[in-house]
């Protein structure tokens, strides 16, 4: 009896386990290319601001909060893909607490980024975004 329970449930395993081939270099049956397929960006910031600096991605209608990032500190943060495809490629925004000033960076362009390095200055304006590809 529990060999005949057991048969679906190791079927639907194996069925589960199988996959077409995943070497990049396969061409599609159809000739056709896989459409692009955007990974999460990751988001390196490294602070050399006086103050804690709370750090945003942001869009023309959305702001999305990345996290805070110590004075002299170093803090990774993920912006999922799907954001990316419905929003495209954000501006960040560097907000150091107790100060008035915050610095806004032009629409980064990360279609094939996976990651953006941004070291924030001292003085903020200088603080631009490196995007990295692959």
């Amino acid at each position: 009896m529990t060999r005949l329970l057991a048969v679906p449930f190791l079927l639907l395993v194996v069925l589960g386990c199988a996959t077409t081939s995943l070497n990049p270099f396969d061409r599609p049956l159809n000739g056709k290319a896989e459409p692009f397929q955007r990974m999460d960006l990751m988001v390196r910031v490294e602070n050399e601001h006086f103050d804690p600096v709370v750090i945003w991605a942001v869009w023309p209608q959305e702001r999305y909060f990345l996290g805070e990032v110590q004075p002299g500190g170093v803090e990774v943060f993920r912006i999922p893909s799907h954001i990316l495809d419905i929003q495209g490629g954000p501006k960040f925004l560097a907000d150091p607490r107790g100060s008035v000033n915050e610095q806004l960076t032009e629409t980064v362009d990360c279609v094939y980024a996976h990651w953006v390095r941004w070291k924030i200055k001292r003085h903020l304006i200088p603080s631009r975004p490196v995007v990295l590809m692959p």
